[in-house]
Order: structure tokens, then sequence, then C-alpha cells
């Protein structure tokens, strides 16, 4: 698949924007233009993307594609102002508005809803998306631009704000994951750069041993038989009366998967406030 010639747009340049332009550039999209209120944000891309300060429309004349990151809360304002020819693919980044609302926001007949991490400023983010009236064209080169910063992955749309609570924030919860090791790190004497080193380290391995594992040549067929093989990986780390199985029986006791699954719960209960409130 050849790059695109054409610019690629963005409506929004706060961080998850930045990320995908510094990752879309890398990977060779020479043309990308960028417009934000703020011209502070704008010269965060300065030098890899043309910038319109305040000037949206410019961006949407000119790009086919146009990903558009502002926050949820003043989509309304922004792509009410807007005008999408029919040729446009608007590519929503924002959480809890479903398709059919932003088609509405928009009045374009073909739209994509992707929900990506923060992974994406190191290419690397678990992007899920749904997509309405695309040509098979248009599909590829969606999937080709979802690919330069992640893994593209389509989905149902009635899974989309799971996947936000999830996810779209589950970076979060691995990050107070390793801080908590950190700690305990500190607490042992380890310098911070070791302890930063040896905590990113081994969760860099244990996930791709899950990996590994659990995407492997075998399809898993049931949330049930994924917890095994994890389960599995834990057992044989944890020998009787050695150090690991201490730790384990100490996040047992105190519900640690369940406090993760609840965490997420809480974040896709609010994804799916916000879809209500945007329907």
């Amino acid at each position: 698949m050849k790059k695109l010639v054409t610019p690629i747009g963005f409506i929004g340049c706060g961080n998850m924007a930045r990320a995908i332009i510094e990752a879309l550039h890398t990977k060779g999209y020479g043309e990308i233009w960028a417009s934000d209120p703020s011209p502070a944000q704008l010269e965060r891309v300065w030098g890899i993307a043309k910038t319109f300060a305040g000037d949206n429309q410019s961006v949407v004349s000119a790009c086919k594609y146009l990903f558009i990151c502002v926050k949820p809360q003043a989509a309304e304002q922004v792509l009410s102002a807007l005008d999408f020819s029919p040729d446009k693919v608007p590519i929503s980044i924002m959480a809890g508005i479903p398709l059919a609302k932003f088609r509405a926001l928009t009045k374009a007949k073909k739209v994509v809803r992707v929900m990506p991490n923060l992974n994406a400023a190191v290419k690397l983010s678990h992007n899920a998306y749904c997509f309405e009236n695309l040509t098979q064209r248009e599909q590829q080169r969606v999937f080709s631009l979802l690919n330069a910063f992640g893994m593209p992955f389509e989905t149902d749309e009635g899974f989309m704000n799971a996947v936000t609570g999830i996810s779209g924030s589950g970076p979060a919860y691995v990050f107070r994951f390793i801080q908590g090791l950190m700690m305990a790190a500190e607490k042992s004497g380890i310098p911070a750069a070791d302890a930063a080193a040896m905590c990113c380290n081994m969760v860099r391995g244990s996930v791709l041993t899950a990996l590994g594992d659990l995407l492997g040549e075998t399809p898993i067929a049931s949330y049930q038989g994924a917890y095994s093989r994890l389960d599995e990986k834990v057992k044989p780390v944890c020998s009787k009366g050695g150090t690991t199985i201490k730790g384990i029986e100490h996040l047992d006791r105190n519900n640690f998967a369940g406090t993760v699954c609840e965490a997420a719960g809480r974040a896709i209960k609010r994804a799916e406030e916000l879809s209500e409130d945007k329907r």
C-alpha cells in the first residue's frame, strides 16, 4: 500500500494527536496539516506538520482523511462549524461519541471511530475501530493510517465503551502498577534509575511472554481459557515456600485482579454515560 500523497489532517493537537502525528511522520507520511486554537500546542509539531492556529476549515478543505482529536465536550461546537464534503473521511478519537452522533455532527457520510491509547507514542497503541460507508480502498487507507501508530483491530461499535475503559485508559493502570513496584525498590535501597529499568523491563518481558501464549498459533476460545493460561504462567513462578508465592498470596487476599477489574469497570461506565449524553 502506497503512502497517502494528499495531506492528512488533524483537528485538535493535544497529546494524543501529537503522538499520532509523530508516528505518521516517522512512517513516511510527509504532509500533515494540524489546527488547534492554542499556538503553544501547535508549536510541539512544528517542523513535521503544517499548522493552522484556530483555522479548522482550511485543514478540512485540504485533507481527505481527518483525525478529529478535540475533547468530547467541545465536539458539537467545533464540528458544527465545519463543512465536510461527501468525499471526506473524518476519524474520531473522541471517547463516548457514537458513530451516529459523529455523523450527525460532521454531516459526513463516511465516518470512522477509533479508540487509541497513549502507547501511540511508541507505535504500540491498540487501535480498536469501527466505521460506516467506506469503500474498500478507503478501508485499506484507514487501516494503513492506524497501523502507523499501533495495531488496528476492527470491532463492533457495541464494544467501544468497554475498549475505552480497558485499552484507552489501561496505560494509566499499568503505570500505577509500575509505580508500586518502584516504591518497593526504593524501600530496598535500589537507585531510582536502576529501579525504573528493572520494573519496566520486567513488565515488557512479561507482556511479550503473555502475548506469545495468548495470541500465538492457537486461538483463545473463551475468557476462561485465557484466564487459565495466565494462571498457568503464575504457578511455575510460585515455588512452595519461595518468594513469589508470598507476593501473590498478598495480591490474591486483597483481590488485586478484582480491583483492576473494578477500576476498568468504572471507566467503562463513564464511557457509557458519555455515550448516552451524546446520543
